[in-house]
């Protein structure tokens, strides 16, 4: 072997394959902290739509206690039937301006006035008739 073959093949050995591998390394770790950054991104904006639907969530269940103490008051012990709590349940959503607000006893939905595309509900219950209230302040387009 001639001392120029091997000195072209300890170049290439000594130089040009750590260059390459380096430039391979500098290469992932650009794309790895890329995607860090991307992942960081999208955990913020997940945080924050977690928060703004934990706080929808409970404006929702503050009027559906509302209702909930506005219904028992009114309809206590007067023996009302569906129709009734329907319309009282109409009332009490379109001035209070609720996107949605459901009424259930036991299993059964005595009430559904709203958007049917409400999210973040907030409950309430009424005792002793076991009576659900649940209130939407938004749609799923807000």
């Amino acid at each position: 072997m001639s001392f120029r073959t091997r000195l072209t093949s300890f170049f290439v050995l000594i130089v040009v394959i750590p260059m390459l591998a380096v430039g391979f390394l500098v290469f992932r770790l650009i794309s790895d902290s890329e995607q860090g950054k991307a992942d960081a991104r999208a955990n913020g904006l997940a945080g924050a739509a977690a928060s703004l639907y934990r706080s929808a969530s409970l404006a929702g269940r503050a009027d559906a206690q509302t209702i909930a103490r506005a219904m028992g008051a009114s309809l206590a012990g007067t023996g009302r039937g569906d129709a009734a709590i329907q319309a009282r349940v109409a009332v009490l959503t379109s001035r209070a301006g609720l996107a949605r607000v459901t009424v259930s006893v036991g299993s059964r939905t005595v009430a559904d006035v709203g958007d049917r595309t409400a999210v973040a509900p907030g409950l309430a219950i009424i005792g002793g008739r076991r009576m659900v209230v649940a209130a939407s302040e938004l749609t799923a387009a807000q």
